[in-house]
This record gives C-alpha cells, structure tokens and sequence, in this order.
C-alpha cells in the first residue's frame, strides 16, 4: 500500500532469522492495533510533515464569454514528531549457560519487558500529549477531544458524564489517511540492540555479568485526513449493563457514516482494484476495549443481529461489524473524562 507496511512485514525485513518477528508476535498477542497500523519513513528526520484539506475551491456555473471565478483550496500544514520508546532486559551469564537454546531463552526472558513496551505503546497511540510529556508523540484523543472542533464532526456523543467513560474507536489505516512513521535512517518497529557480557550491579556493591537486551522503538502519528477516523466518545461504563445505557450497535453505525465513501457503504473491502487508489483510502478498523466488547456481544445475542459476524482471517475467527474487524484494544481505559 504505498509503501506503506505493518509491524509484522517490518520486523521480518529487518531479521530474517525470525528473532524481531518472535517479539512482536509476542507483543501484538495483547494490542491488536499494533497488527493493523501503517508504517512510513519520516519525510524530515525525526518528524512527518503533511498537509491536511481544510477547505475546497468554489465551483461556478458559467454561460458564453464567461469564466469561472479565481479560486483555490485552502490546507494546514502539520508537522508531527516521533518519540522513542526504550526498555533493557538482563539475564545472568551463568544461567544463560544452562540453557539449550541461549538465543531463544534470552527472547523468552524478554517476554514481559516487550509487553510493557506493548502496552505503553498502545495506550500513548490513543492518550499520548506532547504537550505534557514532550518525548512523547500526541495519539488519536487529543485530535479529537472537542466537539465543537472541525474534528468534532467525527466525535459522535453517547451521553456519558464524569470520569468513568470510555470510547469505541473507528481508525483507517492508509498511507493518505492514518499511519505510524519512524525517523529516516531507522526501521520501522523495534530495534533489537543484544549487548554481551555487561557488568551489572547486584545492588550490594557486587557486580556480575549479563547479556543484556535492549529494545528501542521509535514511533510517531500522523493523521492526514482526519474525516476517515471516527471516535464514539462518553460511553458510560457503568451502565453498559443497565437501562438507558448507550446502543453501541446504532453508534457504530454512526460511525461508519461519518466516514466520506464512494458508495455510500464503509465496508472492510476495498471498492477498487486500483492499488494507489487503496493506499488513499485505506483500511477502516474498530477498535474498543473488553468491556465494551462484552457489551456489544450481548446487545447483539439480544436483538435481530444482521451487523455483526465471525469470519476467519489467516486461520482466526475474527468479528467484524458490516464487514469492518473490531479488535480488541485494552488500552482504552474505562476512566475517560466526558468529551465536550
């Protein structure tokens, strides 16, 4: 798509022996996000420059010995930056001796040090706010956090107040619609720097040697057409369960009709054969948390179901919504504030 290429198509470019592609299935097991995003080279070093359509030229009737009026688009730039993400795992070099398979028990050992980077990495992808944490990139939230805001249009209200809301995310994934991006001369996804022998404390004046992982991921956002992502916000969790709660099935179907299309329909295929034609429109993804999982499925196990269905994808069942995946995402927190 573009060039364009998912973290999975990355870390097999980057180890063919299988080591990277090891780690980040590991990792996308518990963030399904990360299977579907999109990756790019920076076009400026650490940061992504774009410009996004904020308004059309004005069209005009014409007759004999007339022409139309002078007139043009107007668009932003936006200028996105990447942050770093970095975790180290060590394990002793006596142990490490013991194993049968060295390279493979350093992997398994760096199981939960990946997760954590897993989780940061998702829950910043929707939360993060360079202007509170400057090393870190700014996520989907704080693009759409107003309802008054041009994006607002696509911020649909589910009526909760307070801070025990959560959102229902609809994301496409496309070159010329929603992707990730690393800096130039780096790779897309984790870098895996083993480093051997390394002196570590034992925090008793003691040292001991080690081989140590270090796991470095550099990742930024950018949204070029914000009219392709969709955010069902102010969902109250804590009455998913109960009357009046929100109907998450006619929000989604909301949601998709926020969504510009050429045949009036979001589906999960695209509508032409055209390759650079897909790569501008991308691929629309749901995504919510397990709360609202569990919500929508007995909403739907209650009701005459014609949106949601089970299909297998690369040999897993998959729930799709019109033909649309959701995936779970358990980073979206329960304990979002009320979008206004």
């Amino acid at each position: 798509m573009l060039g364009a290429q998912t973290l999975l198509d990355a870390a097999a470019k980057a180890d063919p022996g299988g080591k990277t592609v090891d780690i980040v299935n590991m990792m996308t097991m518990t963030n399904e996000i990360l299977l579907d995003a999109l990756w790019v080279e920076a076009n400026n070093k650490t940061s992504h420059r774009t410009t996004v359509l904020t308004g059309l030229p004005n069209a005009s009737w014409t007759r004999l010995y007339t022409g139309p009026q002078p007139s043009k688009s107007t668009r932003v730039a936006i200028t996105d930056t990447a942050g770093r993400l970095e975790v180290e795992n060590m394990v002793e070099r006596e142990l490490l001796k013991l194993a049968d398979n060295p390279a493979e028990f350093r992997i398994t050992e760096a199981s939960a040090a990946t997760e954590a980077m897993s989780q940061e990495m998702a829950t910043q992808l929707f939360y993060g706010a360079e202007a509170d944490h400057p090393e870190i990139f700014n996520g989907l939230s704080i693009r759409y956090n107003d309802l008054s805001a041009p994006s607002g249009r696509n911020i649909i209200d589910a009526g909760g107040t307070g801070t025990d809301n959560t959102s229902i995310w609809l994301i496409t994934w496309g070159a010329g619609t929603t992707h990730l991006f690393y800096p130039q001369n780096t790779q897309a996804g984790i870098e895996h720097v083993p480093l051997e022998d390394q002196r570590v404390s034992d925090g008793s004046g003691g040292t001991y040697l080690a081989a140590v992982d270090r796991f470095i991921w550099r990742c930024g956002l950018s949204v070029r057409d914000w009219r392709r992502n969709a955010r069902i916000a102010n969902i109250d969790v804590s009455n998913l369960g109960g009357a009046g709660a929100a109907n998450l099935i006619d929000l989604m179907i909301d949601a998709c009709y926020k969504l510009p299309t050429t045949n009036g329909r979001i589906t999960g295929t695209q509508v032409t054969d055209d390759p650079n034609i897909q790569g501008l429109m991308g691929q629309p993804v749901f995504y919510a948390n397990s709360t609202v999982l569990a919500a929508l499925d007995k909403q739907a196990r209650s009701a005459n179901n014609v949106y949601l269905t089970v299909r297998e994808v690369d040999g897993r069942p998959m729930t799709m919504f019109r033909g649309i995946p959701i995936r779970r995402c358990d980073a979206l927190l329960d304990t979002e504030a009320q979008v206004t």
